[in-house]
């Protein structure tokens, strides 16, 4: 299970695949860049939203779009952290560094 400030969100191997109908729900991929029409956009959003449903079944509640993409980041996060070598240390360190774009040195 991935935990995100403390609170259990989503067992990990189900976080995937919202994760992917997340991105396939997005706008530009649910019209496929705009060549489907109204018609064939809205019958891929519907069946995708079969699969969402079928998936909350499975974990038994409700999850929202942003519960996902919170608990992504979330995890991305963890990840880039544990994956900075332990000999580097945060330059003006507050309280969470800006992972996209951090400054370090290296240790003596």
């Amino acid at each position: 299970m991935i935990a995100v400030k403390n609170k259990l969100i989503i067992e990990s191997k189900y976080l995937a695949q919202f994760e992917e109908l997340c991105n396939k729900l997005s706008p530009e991929n649910l019209a496929c860049d705009g060549e489907f029409n109204m018609l064939e956009t809205r019958r891929k959003e519907k069946k995708l939203l079969k699969v969402w449903k079928r998936l909350e079944k499975k974990i038994g509640r409700t999850v929202t779009e942003q519960e996902i993409w919170d608990t992504v980041l979330e995890t991305y996060r963890q990840n880039r952290i544990a994956s900075i070598p332990k000999n580097r240390v945060w330059k003006n360190y507050v309280e969470e560094p800006d992972l996209d774009d951090y400054d370090y040195e290296a240790r003596d």
